[in-house]
């Protein structure tokens, strides 16, 4: 993005699309109304899932808990790339729309697609932090959570993201792939040794690989301290619980590994003999990632469930059943004090 502000002459020399003519690929090459129809199906799906749980997520009993205003925050990001990578891309597709059919708001696309991905990335990381740390020491979790911290590791995050998007080559759509490749003019230019460098700088992988040993390492000690746990005595109820939040930080974390361990090897993917069919499947893994969140809230987490009337079932505590709703009796008062009950 920086050079799109303050070096034309670098923009204009790997983004211009004076050097050749769109229609030189066959529209009927470019265009897959069905694969596009399948992406915006399965985008607009996976958002339909979505709204409830950013509804139940936003109810004030929740949203003042550090971990659900950085899932709230999640949520928001992932519907966004939902439209981006799945609706917008599968409209692309249908239209067979390449960079130069409309080269300004690809361009942007592939900025705003590109700065979310690195969001996302950094947002589950610290959602899997707090989570590591409520789980080990509450005191803990709130020293580096509790009060405004949230929103300052948000707002964080999102200055990040301005920094990635601002020098990082953005991903751009394209059809013909179908996927999300830092090549503006696949298909129709091959690249030389000074376009693949300035495409394909090496700092964003290594701060992607950051990302990817944080959290690994977060996870490790997850799962250390779950072991433990469960070598102790605890009750039934908080076994539960525990395992629970065990189960959903684990999924998540399985698909986050995944999605960044893609993004750091997709230009070693695409360079295979059979890398044209691999990359494609990147598109909708991602897709499927950004989805998975609202899976996993509904068939794991008992409280959104609740918040969205999907769950009635009672809440024990030690000393019984606490969600029970009171048998409604109707009485008189007698003169000297005494309650009566009307039958």
């Amino acid at each position: 993005m920086e050079f799109f502000f303050f070096d034309p002459i670098k923009f204009g020399r790997f983004y211009n699309c004076s050097s050749y003519d769109v229609s030189m690929v066959p529209l009927d090459r470019r265009q897959k109304p069905l694969v596009g129809a399948l992406t915006i199906a399965l985008g607009t799906i996976l958002t339909c899932l979505y709204l409830p749980c950013l509804f139940a997520l936003s109810r004030p009993k929740l949203i003042r808990q550090p971990c659900y205003q950085l899932m709230f925050f999640l949520g928001l990001v992932n519907v966004t790339e939902l439209c981006a990578a799945a609706i917008c891309a599968g409209a692309f597709a249908i239209f067979g729309t390449v960079f130069c059919s409309q080269p300004t708001f690809m361009f942007w696309h592939g900025v705003l697609g590109t700065g979310l991905f690195f969001t996302e990335l950094m947002t589950s990381c610290s959602l899997a932090l707090n989570r590591l740390l409520n789980f080990y020491n509450v005191l803990l979790a709130e020293r580096f959570f509790g009060g405004l911290k949230t929103l300052f590791w948000i707002l964080l995050f999102l200055a990040l993201t301005f920094w990635v998007s601002f020098w990082d080559p953005p991903h751009i759509y394209n059809p013909i792939l179908n996927s999300f490749i830092q090549i503006p003019h696949y298909g129709y230019i091959e690249l030389d040794t000074e376009s693949e460098a300035f495409l394909f700088p090496l700092w964003p992988r290594y701060f992607s690989v950051a990302i990817l040993c944080l959290t690994t390492l977060i996870y490790s000690a997850f799962l250390a301290i779950y072991i433990s746990k469960r070598k102790q005595v605890i009750t039934i109820g908080m076994d539960k619980k525990d395992k629970s939040v065990f189960v959903q930080v684990l999924w998540l974390s399985l698909l986050s590994f995944s999605v960044n361990l893609a993004y750091t090897f997709d230009r070693e993917a695409s360079n295979l003999s059979f890398g044209q069919f691999i990359v494609p499947f990147y598109t909708y893994g991602f897709i499927l990632y950004q989805g998975s969140p609202p899976v996993i809230y509904l068939l794991l987490n008992k409280t959104i469930r609740r918040e969205l009337n999907l769950d009635n079932t009672p809440t024990v505590h030690p000393i019984g059943i606490t969600n029970v709703k009171p048998f409604p009796i109707s009485v008189n008062v007698s003169k000297n004090g005494m309650m009566i009950p009307v039958k």
